[in-house]
């Protein structure tokens, strides 16, 4: 039996364009490429990218209760300060922005994004 939140993963591994599957992300935290954050039902999943400029902390979904969002914020955030991160990232809707801003973050664009299927 698959356990809840990897249910609530797989929906939105499909919603992101299904580039990922939830065994994958399993496969990715126990090799240590990708990190993993749970607070009671709620769960983020992180992956730190090096670039020749930076280190960054990419949130590739967070889901559950958000005051249990919240708190993954929190210890993500300590985890980057950690990890001499650079910076973090997120993709979200438009409805989290003013939720977003209250914590320090900051719109970079408001852009859609294009996929074409090859």
């Amino acid at each position: 039996m698959m356990h809840p939140y990897h249910q609530k993963l797989a929906r939105a591994l499909d919603r992101m364009g299904g580039v990922y599957s939830v065994q994958d992300i399993l496969t990715a935290i126990a090799e240590n490429r990708m990190q993993s954050f749970a607070d009671g039902d709620s769960w983020a999943i992180t992956q730190v990218v090096d670039y020749p400029r930076a280190r960054v902390m990419d949130v590739l979904v967070a889901l559950g209760d958000l005051e249990a969002c919240r708190r993954l914020h929190d210890r993500i955030l300590e985890y980057a300060a950690r990890n001499d991160i650079t910076f973090v990232q997120a993709y979200g809707r438009r409805g989290w922005v003013g939720d977003a801003r209250s914590h320090g973050w900051k719109v970079r664009t408001t852009s859609y994004l294009y996929q074409r299927e090859m």
